[in-house]
């Protein structure tokens, strides 16, 4: 592993922070978003996660609260930018782009204005 000194001898101008969250059958109790700042070098330099709830319901439906789970990718965010700005000095005038990826399609109904009208329905 190469210590933070020499990944960040000059600071780095730009630097990404991916937020993602998985689903499935092996991630149900594990699930929730999971974070990384990631310099253009593609070094990973801090990552987090935050757990959401998953709410199993009779006849295998499976769904979770937007709402937490909205909270929770702010908090994994937040987190992992925190441990990079104690690690590296990254603050977040650093990052350049958010980058937001779902292991598989998962629906969110929502109404006119979109608002989340009931829970996210996970496809297992």
């Amino acid at each position: 592993m190469v210590p933070n000194a020499l990944l960040f001898a000059q600071k780095p101008k730009l630097v990404f922070c991916c937020a993602f969250s998985s689903s499935g059958p092996s991630r149900c109790t594990e699930s929730g978003p999971k974070a990384a700042i990631v310099s253009l070098q593609g070094r990973i330099v801090a990552t987090a996660r935050a757990h959401v709830e998953t709410m199993f319901l009779p006849d295998d439906g499976v769904e979770q609260d937007p709402e937490a789970l909205w909270r929770a990718v702010k908090t994994a965010c937040g987190t992992a930018l925190k441990q990079a700005g104690k690690q590296a000095g990254v603050v977040a005038k650093d990052v350049l782009a958010v980058i937001c990826s779902s292991q598989y399609s998962s629906i969110v109904p929502v109404d006119e204005h979109g608002r989340a009208t009931m829970n996210i329905v996970l496809w297992l």
